[in-house]
This record gives C-alpha cells, sequence and structure tokens, in this order.
C-alpha cells in the first residue's frame, strides 16, 4: 500500500548543477517555503513544506518546469508501509559495466525521466571495469522503460554497456514446488531457455530479499534477473506454470491459490 507523505513533495530530474541553496530559492521565488529540503545525489529531492497547499503550489507551478536545461517532475512524496519492504519490492534497473564517468550526468537525466527515482546506487566506478549502476523506481512500467531509454540512446550506447532489470512475481507458496520442478527442473528449464536468471524465495530462505518482511506462509517470491526480453520471457513462463496449476485446480478446491502479481509495489 502507497500513501502520500503529508506536508512532503518529491522532486524529480533536479539539474545536478543545482545546490540546496539554488532549489530553496527556485521554490521561494514561485510562492514555496521549504522547511527543509534533502537533496539526493541521484538527481532527485524531497521537501518539506508548512502545509497542502504549499505542496500544491509546488506541484502547480514547478512541474514540467524546465530549470537548467532538465523539466522537473514534481508530485506529492509517497511512502510504502516500511522502507525494508520498499527497498524490498521496487522494481530495479541494473547498468554493469558502464565504463565512461563524463556520461554520468546523461545517464542521470535519462533515468529521471523515465519515472519516480527512489533509489540509485554506484559501485567500483573504475576506468577499466565501469561500474555497477542500481536504480530503484516506484514502479515496474518506469524500470522497463527507463532500460529501452538507455539502450536506445546513442550516446550512452557502448560494447561494455550492459542492462538488466530485477523483477519479482509474487505467488503462492504451495505453488512454489510446481513452479521450481522436480530437482529444480523448471527453473533450469525457464534459466536456459530465456537467459534470465531465476531464484525462488520463500519465508524459509535465509538469503532471501523477501525475508525482510515480504514473503509469508501463503506467498513466496519468483525473483527474476535479465535483459528486458529475457526478463518478459522469463516472467511469462512462471505465470504460466502459476496459471495452469490454478486451472487444474478449478472447480475443485474453493481455497485454491491467487494469480500471481509483478511486486512493484506493496
Amino acid at each position: 500500500m502507497l500513501h502520500a507523505e503529508p506536508n512532503k513533495v518529491y522532486i524529480g530530474n533536479v539539474p545536478p548543477q543545482m545546490t540546496e541553496e539554488s532549489l530553496r530559492g527556485l521554490l521561494e521565488d514561485n510562492g514555496v517555503t521549504a522547511t527543509s529540503i534533502q537533496l539526493k545525489r541521484g538527481g532527485y529531492a524531497f521537501v518539506h513544506v508548512s502545509d497542502q497547499n504549499q505542496v500544491d503550489t509546488a506541484i502547480e507551478k514547478l512541474n514540467n518546469c524546465c530549470v537548467l536545461g532538465n523539466i522537473l517532475r514534481v508530485e506529492p512524496s509517497i511512502f510504502s508501509k516500511t522502507r525494508k519492504e520498499m527497498d524490498r519490492s521496487s522494481p530495479q534497473l541494473v547498468i554493469s559495466n558502464f565504463t565512461s564517468s563524463e556520461k554520468w550526468p546523461e545517464l542521470e537525466r535519462v533515468l529521471n525521466e523515465c519515472g519516480s527515482v527512489l533509489n540509485i546506487e554506484k559501485e567500483s566506478f573504475d576506468s577499466e571495469n565501469g561500474a555497477v549502476i542500481t536504480v530503484t523506481y516506484l514502479s515496474s512500467e518506469e524500470a522497463k522503460e527507463a532500460l529501452k531509454a538507455v539502450s536506445s540512446n546513442d550516446s550512452l550506447s557502448s560494447p561494455n554497456g550492459d542492462g538488466r532489470l530485477l523483477v519479482e512475481i509474487a505467488v503462492p507458496t504451495t505453488l512454489v514446488g510446481r513452479i521450481i520442478g522436480k530437482a529444480g527442473k523448471n527453473v533450469r528449464e525457464i534459466q536456459r531457455t530465456t537467459g534470465a536468471q531465476v531464484k525462488v524465495f520463500t519465508q524459509q530462505s535465509s538469503d532471501s530479499p523477501a525475508t525482510q518482511g515480504g514473503a509469508t506462509a501463503d506467498r513466496s517470491y519468483v525473483s527474476i534477473f535479465g535483459h528486458f526480453l529475457a526478463n518478459q520471457s522469463a516472467q511469462r513462463r512462471v505465470q504460466s506454470i502459476v496459471q495452469q496449476a490454478i486451472r487444474s485446480a478449478a472447480g475443485g478446491d474453493a481455497r485454491r491459490p491467487r494469480p500471481p502479481s509483478v511486486t512493484s509495489t506493496n
């Protein structure tokens, strides 16, 4: 469940040269007084204001406003049940072998234009091995859009570029065995035919992100990691297995499991 955070504004696609002071000045010039500003390195900010009228004014005056060449995205800030739950369930775009630090501002711009960026993490940024960049979005559609945008951007394309998508599908725990198959046969087959990495996490999985607050006795997760088309193909295969199990149970047990869902948010 997502909720609007009271008296708090999310501002995306903030120009990299903008400081907290200049952002505060921009807000004041448009009739918004910030009580506090959290300017993040990923090109976004959270702004606390005094009341809902100030939230509405910020959105009305600044959403889709061009500032220093960037189109701002201004909307109410939202939160899920817990930060751990949001971090686990929110879809991620993973870009590995990103070798050009000079292109980082352009990559930030493209990522922020594609949706609500919740977090950007960079690891091992060096000229030889490049960086692994993990971008967490609010919805799976935004993560998919970002993957397509990065892949089609000529200035960001390189022989070493490698963009992949991480999503999780919630499935009934009663069907985990059906999804895995005998001795892992189904998972291996999905990985072999699609090229995506597939892992199944239950409440008992000690190494699963889902154990941080998502998996229950009734609900488990299938994690799928791979390039866009591989990811989509693996999702279809998992959902097909679940749907077949549901159809075979139809008319038998009134408590048959519910269909799977991609967990972009909780």
